[in-house]
């Protein structure tokens, strides 16, 4: 993927270790004898191969890539902080606090401006904590372990996430594409990850004449106007340069993400919810989201609800949930998806409920908070009997995902 991690250091020093701190079978290695000779000390550092820096000049040249000579301060930060929560003991039958004692440590390669404004956010911080502000941090320390001097190439904001190249045949493949976050919830935690959907190809000769000659396809990418792209650091999507700013006091002010990923975050705990529904209201024994067996080849079912007995009932679902408009309808293409995953997953458990000798009852539901289908949808329902129920939630299920649930369902269809 061209154009994917933003910025690209030729040089990355990990580590800096004084001729003192270095054994003496180290320092018969010539290479670290010699900078132990003109500078003191030994960096462990990585940089990038002659063939890379080759690519990166060659896209500077072409203009999509710019380069300049900077100096990298690898800046360390570390708290401790004491958290604690009510709880409630079973065991003990009393009201209790919980206590946690957390301490963290981590590092960044900053340039100069981007360490004057670290240092004002932390400045700020410890200005907040002077006043009784943050009283669980109880300890907060930076420093600069060392400096030093490298080139860095960084993709020019117009071109980022923009861009895939390809190649087929010996043939340069250049895509238009437009970045999309999909996330995974991984032992209670969420971790994004970064795609790309294709939106047009253009001739990689064009692309190879410089960036001058794409500018016109560039500036036909409707995403363009809202961001400039997505970075991913430990695990969390970020948006680079938004046009807009969010309204105060809105959602997209507590936390760093995008109106898709909002979406997805919250289709995510509607989905959760479902199947927490089915289970509780009409007993199914097994319930599992985002059900992908090896048959549906990628493709993946958002609830499948199992309840055994003398007759098997086997529910589908896929779940399409409202956000912004609940009169926003079921479409004839979501109708179509849904038709294909169930198909397959029904045609699979005929077969193994004939296999293995019971009865299976198998139900289809496409489960929304939406008010209306559209059209040209019904028809596909009828063939493919499926059945669109409507959610019904609470009021305020909007104020926070984690706190969305279904008090009951209806029939839409």
């Amino acid at each position: 993927m061209l154009l994917n991690k933003k910025r690209i250091l030729t040089r990355t020093v990990f580590e800096r270790i004084s001729k003192e701190q270095l054994p003496q079978s180290a320092l018969e290695d010539p290479v670290v004898r010699n900078s132990v000779e003109q500078l003191g000390y030994y960096d462990v550092a990585h940089e990038i191969t002659h063939d890379q820096k080759k690519i990166l000049d060659d896209l500077v040249k072409l203009g999509y890539v710019d380069m300049r000579r900077t100096r990298i301060n690898k800046v360390w930060l570390n708290h401790v902080s004491f958290l604690y929560y009510p709880d409630l003991k079973d065991g003990l039958q009393r009201f209790v606090l919980n206590f946690n004692i957390i301490s963290s440590s981590k590092y960044a390669f900053l340039e100069d401006d981007e360490l004057e404004e670290f240092q004002r956010a932390i400045d700020r911080f410890q200005r907040e904590r002077s006043i009784g502000h943050h009283p669980h941090v109880k300890q907060l320390n930076y420093g600069i372990e060392f400096s030093y001097e490298t080139d860095v190439y960084e993709i020019k904001n117009k071109y980022f996430d923009a861009i895939l190249l390809g190649c087929s045949n010996c043939r340069l493949i250049v895509s238009l594409v437009e970045p999309y976050i999909v996330f995974r919830i991984t032992r209670g935690k969420r971790r994004d990850r970064k795609k790309w959907r294709v939106i047009k190809e253009i001739n990689g000769d064009l692309f190879l004449k410089g960036s001058h000659a794409i500018d016109k396809y560039i500036e036909e990418l409707e995403w363009k106007t809202k961001a400039d792209g997505y970075l991913i650091v430990d695990d969390v999507a970020y948006v680079v340069n938004p046009r807009a700013s969010p309204k105060s006091e809105s959602f997209l002010d507590k936390y760093p993400i995008t109106v898709r990923e909002i979406e997805n975050w919250y289709a995510h705990e509607f989905e959760r919810a479902t199947a927490e529904f089915v289970r509780d209201k009409y007993g199914y024994h097994h319930t599992r989201v985002n059900f992908r067996p090896p048959y549906l080849e990628g493709k993946e079912l958002d609830v499948y609800a199992m309840k055994f007995g003398r007759i098997r009932h086997l529910t589908l679902i896929e779940c399409k949930l409202r956000i912004y408009d609940e009169f926003n309808p079921i479409t004839v293409i979501e109708v179509a998806s849904a038709k294909e995953v169930m198909q397959k997953i029904e045609d699979y458990e005929k077969k193994k409920a004939a296999k293995e000798g019971y009865c299976l009852k198998i139900y289809k539901w496409i489960l929304t908070n939406s008010k209306t289908i559209q059209s040209e949808a019904r028809a596909l329902l009828d063939e493919s009997k499926i059945k669109v129920k409507r959610a019904l939630l609470p009021p305020d299920w909007l104020g926070n995902p984690r706190n969305l649930r279904i008090i009951d369902i209806e029939d839409l269809s």
